[in-house]
């Protein structure tokens, strides 16, 4: 972590300095896809290129004020290309905390309330209609720019020679959608733990309306991902696919489930 001076916190676009809290600030480095993120102890401070997820963020941190818990939008700028977002620092703990992945029974129970939480959200008046067709333009511009780079064991044990082939497909075989309010990343770093017991959502760039086994799906693999320590923690035992339904009070749709998986890998 490195402590903010002064100098750069005096290139902030003003709205952004003029709600700064007290520092120090810090800049946090774990898993911010190509974000800088500064933390204080009651703020955090999110810079990224201007694009279309950083817009979707801004949009959907404005929209669910009241409606999940979500940190609180202090104040946002776009400036020289960049999007400046300042929300309040949650006082929580990811899903990827050591504690929460040492406890399955507890992580299970705090991941089936999150995907519930998501789904309780009421669609009327959403301003982010269409999140899978988001995602499939974006993907679509990805693969024609060669910026995405899916997992290849993933795509050769679907029988899909090349993000190309898979996009094709993706285009192809949309399966039909039942709307939900989606985080669309729901990935565990994403999901945050506060000591009452309550899910709180971070990086909401990919998050509107969907079918629910987008967020489902994601969480399944972040899920499996993480407790095989492919992040580099250590093995745990896996959970298998059936507790994690059972958690959540659905049986499995694998159709649905591997398509927003493969999705994923051109994103």
């Amino acid at each position: 972590m490195k402590t903010v001076s002064s100098p750069w916190i005096e290139a902030l676009p003003d709205p952004i300095r003029a709600s700064l809290g007290p520092g120090p600030f810090t800049r946090c480095r774990i898993g911010l896809s190509g974000a800088e993120v500064w933390l204080s102890e009651a703020q955090a401070l999110k810079i990224a290129p201007v694009s279309i997820e950083s817009e979707t963020e801004r949009t959907a941190l404005r929209w669910l004020q009241g409606r999940l818990p979500v940190p609180a939008l202090l104040a946002d700028a776009r400036e020289n290309g960049k999007d400046y977002l300042l929300t309040s620092r949650l006082d929580a703990v990811p899903a990827i905390d050591d504690a929460l992945l040492d406890d399955p029974d507890r992580l299970l129970i705090f991941l089936s309330g999150a995907l519930r939480a998501l789904r309780s959200v009421k669609t009327d008046g959403c301003p982010l209609p269409d999140a899978t067709g988001a995602k499939l333009r974006a993907a679509r511009e990805n693969v024609l720019r060669g910026l995405c780079e899916p997992d290849e064991a993933l795509l050769t044990a679907y029988g899909f020679p090349s993000a190309a082939s898979l996009l094709d497909w993706l285009e192809r075989n949309r399966p039909p959608e039942e709307p939900a309010f989606t985080h669309g990343d729901c990935c565990l770093p994403n999901l945050f733990l506060d000591h009452g017991g309550s899910a709180w959502f971070l990086d909401l760039g990919r998050a509107g309306i969907a079918d629910a086994y987008t967020d489902i799906a994601l969480c399944l693999r972040s899920l499996r991902q993480n407790l095989a320590g492919v992040y580099g923690g250590k093995i745990r035992p896996t959970i298998s696919e059936q507790v994690f339904f059972s958690a959540l009070g659905l049986r499995p749709n694998e159709e649905k489930l591997r398509y927003y998986t493969l999705l994923d890998e051109l994103l």
